[in-house]
């Protein structure tokens, strides 16, 4: 089954999440290339290089607000994310979505680490 909703296509067999991509880059900037669906590698490999930290440190629950009111998650990404029973699942779910939402997820996600007074630390260390 195809859904169009909210700038969001899923296609969904037996009920099962397969893909979920947002064309609303397309639509906003009115240009194509997967530029525009891709983190800058330079900060997906900030991710990569802090990941543990990121895993052991951070509760995504405090974050997929901001990120979502920003536009970088969509309510799919929020349902995956918050499925997860523990806090580094979640995490770990956050930051293999994150590299695949565009150029603005990594400051997007810097802001929302700096806004919690528990992660500022880690926003410094990141930027």
């Amino acid at each position: 089954m195809l859904v169009l909703t909210n700038h969001v296509v899923t296609f969904q067999v037996s009920n099962q999440l397969l893909f979920n991509e947002r064309f609303h880059h397309f639509a906003n900037h009115g240009c194509e290339g997967e530029s525009l669906l891709t983190m800058e590698s330079r900060d997906a490999e900030k991710l990569r290089k802090n990941r543990v930290k990121i895993v052991e440190s951070v509760d995504a629950r405090k974050l997929t607000d901001v990120l979502f009111q920003e536009g970088i998650l969509v309510n799919e990404d929020l349902e995956i994310i918050n499925s997860k029973v523990t806090s580094a699942e979640r995490a770990r779910t956050l930051l293999d979505i994150l590299p695949t939402r565009g150029p603005r997820a990594f400051k997007v996600f810097i802001d929302a680490l700096s806004r919690d007074s528990a992660y500022p630390w880690l926003a410094a260390e990141l930027r």
